[in-house]
């Protein structure tokens, strides 16, 4: 049974957890001086704000318009994207084995897209239980 849950509601508690988690196990991890601190605060406060608060929040919006099984590859594509990312971005190299992973992951969403295709399959309209209750 799919329980609905509102999607703001579900991103800000993820947040709030894992927030919660790292301020409780961060003074046993890591131990920076308070120099190093005030120069990290821009970035901290930046990958806080955009890369998760506004980017997982529009994730999770986007999630319960997708179908599932659309979802779940783009989701698995995420790692491929990073890397291409990096590579044009900040010029960062990959170790064969990387390059391996990324080409297999890449393959395999290209043959389940593929596959469907052939079959006849038309995929379910069926969305992740993250959907709002106004719809």
């Amino acid at each position: 049974m799919k329980e609905k849950i509102e999607a703001l509601l579900f991103a800000f508690g993820q947040f709030a957890v894992c927030g919660l988690i790292n301020l409780l196990t961060a003074p046993f991890v890591e131990h920076p001086s308070q120099a190093t601190m005030v120069l990290l605060l821009p970035a901290i406060f930046y990958t806080g704000i955009f890369s998760v608060g506004l980017a997982f929040t529009l994730q999770v919006i986007a999630q319960k318009h997708t179908p599932a099984n659309d979802a779940a590859l783009i989701m698995s594509l995420e790692a491929v994207f990073a890397v291409v990312f990096g590579w044009i971005f900040l010029g960062e190299s990959l170790l064969p084995v990387q390059l391996t992973g990324c080409v297999l992951i890449l393959l395999a969403v290209i043959l389940v897209q593929v596959g469907s295709i052939r079959t006849g399959r038309v995929p379910r309209n069926d969305t992740i239980a993250l959907s709002s209750d106004s719809q």
